[in-house]
């Protein structure tokens, strides 16, 4: 059984000319097809990524996703051992006091990436994380990391004018590269969220995801502007849960504001809503809701407007309204 649409051949076009630039058609094309699998199919594969129309997974309950903004101070992230998790950058100078390694880790800045690309192939060698979401270009695809090809997924983004054409669930996944084709947006959070909804969580807990970042003359003292990103100077960093976050001698990339980072998370939502429905004639074949939620439990987050907000610790208790 197929799982066909007038709809999905435009899509197979869209892939292709994203392909152009690549040399390798065929593979696309076959890839393409394949990803249009029996809804049976995807919901029995253990593989990472399962299809083009991404179901919900019964298996694939709650993931937290840990952000790293300054309410993160108020949250008990060592709660979250043995619980399904994601973070971002950095986040890793506060993997000893958390008492766990998160299940999946993902940056895609490449100014970030300047400073923290050896603490990542570090990690890879030493720390229990599943699966690394890392961008294409950026080195990881080098001979040296080959050895570490089952846990990493490279993602390339598409052009800038296909962004707002391609939806939250459109990827082109090509195995033998581990590498991933979809639009990457400018923020490492919405990023976590989209890789949760395409592995098949139920639902996802925003925590540390703030949508605020100071740029006033206090909370800048420290830090160097240039034409591609910023340098830390001192470990004082008020935009993050941590004073070393991003502390001295870390250069990362220039923030965005919080006008284009809600328009990114609104994006977002309008696409979980649109794309969360499955077509009535497969409704039998679900065993579990394919709604996917999405709570903010970020205490004085800008996502509470566009979120329902649960407290952490009521959320942890079951609460889910």
């Amino acid at each position: 059984m197929m799982y066909i649409h007038i709809f999905h051949l435009i899509d197979l076009l869209r892939e292709i000319e994203v392909f152009r630039d690549l040399s390798n058609f065929e593979e696309a094309i076959n890839h393409s097809i394949r990803m249009r699998t029996s809804i049976e199919d995807a919901i029995t594969s253990e593989k990472i990524f399962k299809s083009f129309f991404p179901l919900r997974n019964p298996k694939k309950k709650t993931a937290y996703l840990i952000g790293t903004g300054p309410s993160l101070k108020k949250i008990d992230v060592s709660r979250l051992k043995n619980h399904d998790t994601i973070t971002f950058n950095r986040a890793y100078v506060a993997f000893d006091d958390w008492g766990f390694d998160p299940t999946y880790y993902l940056a895609i800045d490449s100014q970030d990436l300047l400073s923290i690309s050896h603490d990542i192939k570090d990690m890879m060698v030493n720390r229990g994380i599943k699966h690394y979401f890392l961008p294409h270009g950026q080195g990881f695809e080098d001979e040296s990391y080959k050895k570490y090809n089952d846990k990493i997924t490279l993602l390339k983004d598409t052009p800038e004018s296909w962004k707002m054409v391609l939806n939250f669930s459109e990827y082109v996944f090509l195995d033998k590269q581990n590498l991933m084709i979809t639009p990457v947006l400018s923020s490492a959070g919405y990023m976590g969220l989209k890789m949760l909804y395409l592995m098949g969580y139920q639902e996802v807990a925003l925590l540390g995801c703030d949508a605020r970042y100071r740029t006033d003359e206090e909370s800048q003292k420290s830090i160097t502007w240039d034409e591609d990103g910023c340098v830390s100077h001192a470990d004082y960093d008020p935009n993050h849960f941590r004073d070393d976050y991003f502390g001295k001698g870390q250069r990362f990339g220039r923030p965005i504001d919080e006008d284009e980072t809600m328009k990114i998370w609104t994006t977002c939502l309008t696409n979980i809503q649109a794309h969360s429905q499955i077509p009535q004639e497969y409704s039998d074949l679900m065993d579990c809701d394919q709604t996917f939620k999405v709570y903010s439990c970020s205490e004085g987050s800008l996502l509470n407007s566009i979120f329902p907000y649960v407290d952490f610790k009521d959320f942890m208790n079951g609460k889910r309204e």
